[in-house]
């Protein structure tokens, strides 16, 4: 694990600890800071083992509709290979971003 991925670490610790299986998805778009935080963490995302995760931040026209439902101004991807050894490697990876998130 590099030593920049390892900063991130205690937040993580910290998110595991307090996690409860609750979501609140507010309206407001992201701001640059926490899209820049975000960005930085998918840069540094740092696995214990080889992988061909692909994560991005893509943004969404906030007045669209899903369905019934408002779009989000924002959607992360996740993207790998199809086995389900990858898509157990991807899943790692989520828990990593929606913990910090």
């Amino acid at each position: 694990m590099t030593s920049s991925f390892k900063s991130y670490l205690p937040a993580i610790v910290a998110a595991i600890n307090g996690r409860r299986s609750v979501r609140n998805y507010l309206p407001e778009p992201l701001s640059d800071t926490v899209r820049g935080q975000l960005t930085e963490f998918i840069d540094r995302i740092d696995l214990p083992f080889p992988h061909e995760v692909r994560v991005a931040i893509v943004p969404q026209d906030a007045n669209g509709s899903i369905f019934y439902f408002p779009s989000p101004g924002n959607y992360v991807t996740f993207t790998c290979p199809r086995t389900i050894l990858d898509q157990a490697k991807l899943g790692f990876a989520g828990e990593l971003f929606i913990l910090f998130a």
